[in-house]
This record gives structure tokens, sequence and C-alpha cells, in this order.
């Protein structure tokens, strides 16, 4: 079999078990050789000014070209796959980087699902209040992670990735939900 047929039948594989099926197709399709490179992008909007950014834009777009050929999306279904993948990619950051605070993916996603609408939104938006901050952290001791025990001088850097998770859990989810509705 053709080393690219191949790829495409591996893909495809990783697709349909992935229980979120064509929604993750860029976030399968996108080769993710530079990490760093690729959450920086996502964090700017998609945006990005070097030439490896600018390249790494091109590999999105191609990707999401790819998915949208393989699977007849309109621009509804393209914007919400596109949204299910940065939440992907900011949640999967975060939840590499906390891990030694005992974050996993299963953690975030319980974290998300205590927070209320109004916390979420907050974090959506970027305007989480001292009371829904306190909320968060409530809700982070509920699934096993004590805030406090984390040395003080990390605790700005975690409280930034965790941030990011939750946006990341609740643009995954967002994305779904369109994408499903569309």
């Amino acid at each position: 079999m053709p080393a690219q047929a191949q790829t495409q039948e591996q893909q495809g594989e990783r697709e349909k078990n992935d229980k979120t099926g064509p929604v993750a197709c860029i976030y399968y399709g996108l080769k993710k050789n530079d990490w760093p490179t690729l959450v920086k992008v996502v964090r700017a909007g998609m945006n990005g000014d070097s030439p490896t950014e600018k390249e790494q834009i091109n590999q999105i777009g191609q990707a999401t070209a790819r998915c949208r050929a393989r699977y007849g999306w309109g621009k509804t279904r393209e914007n919400a796959a596109l949204r299910y993948f940065a939440g992907r990619v900011l949640g999967s950051d975060s939840t590499y980087n906390l891990k030694k605070y005992g974050l996993t993916y299963s953690k975030l996603v319980e974290l998300v699902e205590a927070l209320d609408p109004a916390t979420r939104q907050a974090y959506v938006s970027g305007q989480v209040s001292n009371e829904q901050s306190a909320a968060t952290m409530a809700a982070l001791a509920t699934i096993g992670i004590d805030f406090n025990a984390i040395p003080a001088e990390e605790r700005a850097a975690f409280a930034q990735k965790l941030a990011q998770g939750i946006l990341g859990q609740i643009l995954q989810l967002e994305g779904q939900k369109a994408f499903n509705d569309a």
C-alpha cells in the first residue's frame, strides 16, 4: 500500500476511534512538528508574524482544506471544527504542562463541568472575577488538586496554564456543539 494511502487510512482509523469524529479532522490531520509555535499561533487567534508562525498558519489552512474536501463541510462546520481544533490545542498544552501537578485531561473535563455557565463565559472573555477564580480553585480541590500545595513561585504560571486549559475545553465543547448543530 502506498505510504500516502496508508497515512490516510491511519488518519481515518484515528478519527473513527475518536468519539468526536470528523470535527477532530484538523487536529489529527495536522503534523505537530513545532508544538510551541502551534500553541503560540492558536493563542494569537491563528495569527503570527514570524516565518515559522506564518508557515504554521499555512499548514493549519492546508489541513482545514483537506478536511473540508474530505467531509464536504460548509463554512459553518469549518468554523466549528477550527474552534474545536483551537480548544484541543490549548487544552492539550495545558494538561501537558500541568501534569506534574496532577491535572489530566479527564480532570480538566471534570473541572470545567463543575463551573457554572457565567464562570465558563468569563474564561472565554478573559474577564474572570476574584469570586470566579475562588470558585475555580474550590472546584480544583474537588478533583484532587490543592492550589495551596503548589509552590508559591509556580502558582502564577499554574493559574495561567489552567485558565488556558479551561478555555480550551470550553472551545472544544462549543466547537463540537456548533459542528453537530450545523
